[in-house]
């Protein structure tokens, strides 16, 4: 099973950080593959810049914890599972932000071909992340 680690070091406290990144709704403001995002319950739905729908289930969130998980449920990318992890630490005035995440290809997924996709979105999210905070 593929695994995607991406993390990332932001010169602003957690909470800074957490407020950006944190509520699931708003990954569109940040994440440049999502064009439109939105939560109802425990679903959220995504739009990409391609004009292709995402559906996923929030399973965990914790403003406490600062972190999230979630799973994909419908995609069109070829995968049968995919489940991650999005969360801030740190202390003062630095933060430390993972993405992670666990995929299943379907049949007929390039295992590499989604890690590298996946891999690359997460760094591209997190880069924009540290602009948003570090700019403002």
């Amino acid at each position: 099973m593929p695994q995607i680690n991406e993390s990332i070091t932001i010169n602003a406290d957690p909470g800074r950080v957490w407020a950006v990144a944190g509520d699931p709704a708003t990954i569109s403001e940040w994440l440049p593959a999502i064009a439109s995002s939105s939560v109802d319950g425990e679903r959220r739905s995504c739009r990409t810049v391609d004009g292709a729908d995402l559906h996923e289930r929030i399973v965990e969130q914790s403003d406490e914890g600062r972190f999230y998980v979630y799973e994909i449920t419908d995609s069109p990318m070829p995968i049968s599972a995919y489940r991650s992890r999005l969360a801030v630490s740190g202390h003062g005035d630095h933060s430390h932000v993972t993405w992670a995440a666990e995929l299943e290809p379907a049949e007929g997924g390039d295992a590499a071909e989604l890690e590298a996709t996946f891999s690359q979105i997460y760094r591209d999210g997190l880069e924009s992340v540290r602009s948003r905070v570090e700019g403002s």
